[in-house]
């Protein structure tokens, strides 16, 4: 929240993701989940550089950017 300013409602985040179609609120906190996501790793790369990238990697124990 510090890091995108926003608040993300968590509400779909427990929904069932295996029924299909989606419903829209699905859809649309999936969109939302991902762009703030994008907004992270844009604050940690303004703040730390290219290593926020390394250290995501390392973090995650896979790389979050194709070389």
């Amino acid at each position: 929240q510090a890091l995108i300013a926003t608040d993300l409602d968590k509400t779909q985040q427990r929904s069932d993701w295996a029924q299909r179609p989606l419903r829209n609120e699905q859809v649309e906190y999936a969109a939302l989940d991902a762009s703030a996501c994008l907004r992270v790793l844009a604050a940690m790369e303004a703040d730390w550089g290219p290593q926020a990238v390394v250290l995501l990697d390392e973090l995650l124990g896979a790389p979050i950017v194709d070389p």
